[in-house]
């Protein structure tokens, strides 16, 4: 059974999961987003006041949501033993930048995505919430 948590990038346990673009690496990189994905969320968010992020499309949340899973989705459809590899671990701790109880972080539509593909393939799996770095 897959115990599947959140945290913020700083979490150093074994189980530890780097999803983002900037850091992720190995299968990590699997669940990260794209920086057209993180630069069109913050684009938004700054309301085009930070110049890192104009470059990108605004994306709303909702736009966000609906492109990360048509992402994972391909990538699922390309290997989705990958996935079904996330999913048979013991402890799975997803991690990114994003403060902890934030409002909207790709971490917690990876865990939904997870969550389902467990499901899909009969596999027990329990989300156990955000850790602290602690």
């Amino acid at each position: 059974m897959c115990i599947l948590y959140t945290s913020r990038i700083a979490y150093r346990g074994a189980d530890r999961l780097d999803t983002t673009v900037k850091s992720g690496a190995g299968l990590g990189k699997l669940l990260a987003p794209t920086w057209e994905l993180v630069g069109g969320v913050k684009r938004h968010e700054t309301c085009d006041r930070d110049a890192r992020w104009l470059k990108y499309t605004s994306l709303t949340y909702e736009q966000y949501t609906d492109s990360y899973y048509a992402l994972l989705r391909q990538r699922y459809q390309v290997d989705a033993a990958l996935f079904v590899k996330l999913v048979q671990r013991e402890r799975l701790v997803i991690c990114c930048y994003c403060a902890a109880g934030g409002a909207f972080c790709h971490r917690h539509l990876a865990v939904d995505i997870l969550s389902k593909i467990a499901v899909h393939h009969g596999l027990p799996l329990i989300c156990g919430g955000e850790l602290p770095i602690g």
